[in-house]
């Protein structure tokens, strides 16, 4: 038996197939979730985030729990409420680590775009899919499930 109970395993057995990824891990909440997947990804005082400036107050504890500092970057637009990647290329810094992005209201951000900027600039990137469980990416390689398209991927079943 798992961490949490077979309920629990059998779950997150379930959700990964769902997902389609090897792993899946229960958390308490969504905030819980973005707090292990910093610390999984190595965050450390001083390192800097990408994060979005819409969002719930989580994205940004979760990185200022590791000593961390969230970079707050714009929207796309007025029709694209995520994360702008424009932006995100610009605020890039030398202590940057990671982008955590969010797929704002269900709808996914521009992952090709986050993962060029993340491949060219050695970043991670932290998915906050609170807002998208379900939701599906056309990427450049066909459609994937938000979640599954960066380095960690956190889910959350609160009603927003």
């Amino acid at each position: 038996m798992g961490l949490h109970g077979s309920e629990t395993q059998k779950f997150e057995e379930r959700f990964a197939q769902f997902l389609g990824v090897k792993y899946a891990f229960a958390a308490a909440n969504g905030t819980a979730a973005l707090h292990l997947a910093c610390e999984v990804i190595g965050l450390t005082p001083g390192d800097e985030v990408l994060c979005p400036a819409l969002t719930f107050v989580a994205s940004a504890n979760a990185i200022l729990y590791t000593g961390a500092k969230p970079v707050f970057v714009d929207v796309a637009g007025i029709q694209d409420l995520n994360l702008s990647v424009d932006d995100a290329a610009a605020k890039v810094s030398g202590r940057t680590r990671d982008n955590m992005v969010v797929h704002y209201g269900g709808h996914p951000i521009d992952m090709d775009g986050i993962a060029a900027l993340a491949q060219r600039r050695g970043l991670k990137i932290i998915e906050d899919c609170a807002h998208a469980p379900g939701a599906v990416y056309q990427s450049a390689q066909g459609p994937r499930l938000a979640g599954t398209l960066g380095d960690v991927g956190c889910l959350s079943f609160f009603p927003t």
